[in-house]
């Protein structure tokens, strides 16, 4: 992921290389938020509403009928131990492993020789 750019020591009158540095700075710490961001989505343990059985009576065991009318558990209840986890769970935390990577080993083709980024790749 790199360090936070330094500060530049040589300024010209206009001030452009400490727009430049602010802009590399903005960047970086975005870029330290974002991979903090998904270590959370990624560590977050899973939930009732990832689970398969979620919000299907007769077969999530913490369903039930309360005079004709199904009372479940919330999607942010502890999973029971039938959990199953959804593709579409499975599919965000590796998503989110995927960004995670690219985040902290920057392609090469995206990165120019001094070290900058590359939009034009």
């Amino acid at each position: 992921m790199g360090e936070a750019p330094k500060l530049p020591t040589q300024v010209s009158p206009d001030g452009r290389e400490i727009w430049d540095w602010a802009a590399k700075l903005s960047e970086h710490t975005q870029r330290l938020a974002k991979v903090q961001q998904l270590k959370a989505e990624i560590a977050k343990p899973l939930r009732c509403g990832d689970c398969y059985w979620w919000m299907k009576s007769r077969d999530c065991p913490r369903e039930r009928n309360v005079n004709g009318r199904n009372r479940g558990p919330s999607m942010n209840d502890w999973p029971c131990g039938k959990m199953q986890e959804t593709a579409d769970s499975i599919e965000r935390r590796e998503k989110h492993k995927a960004e995670l990577a690219a985040l902290q080993h920057p392609h090469p083709d995206r990165t120019k020789a001094n070290g900058e980024r590359n939009d034009d790749a």
